[in-house]
């Protein structure tokens, strides 16, 4: 039972952090930065966080602090499921 509910978490989380990581990518496409789907994630957090920092509008520097607390969060989440599996396993 508690391996199917982690299972079920890990999925979703890193459903969820893929959607917000997409999202971001498209934004990011939209204003005009370099953006690519399969390699320099990092690029697009580096991205993101200069578009928090340049930015005056109050309404998409919130959007973006949450999309990368988001994105960071379902990862951890992901893991932590993922290292539980593997000491219950």
């Amino acid at each position: 039972m508690l391996t199917a509910i982690l299972n079920m978490v890990a999925f979703i989380s890193i459903v969820i952090g893929n959607l917000a990581s997409y999202w971001l990518k498209e934004d990011l496409k939209d204003r005009g930065y370099k953006v690519n789907y399969f390699w320099n994630h990092l690029r697009d957090f580096e991205n993101a966080r200069r578009v928090v920092a340049t930015t005056d509008d109050q309404d998409l520097k919130w959007q973006y602090k949450k999309c990368l607390i988001i994105i960071n969060f379902s990862f951890i989440s992901f893991f932590a499921c993922v290292l539980l599996l593997i000491s219950i396993w």
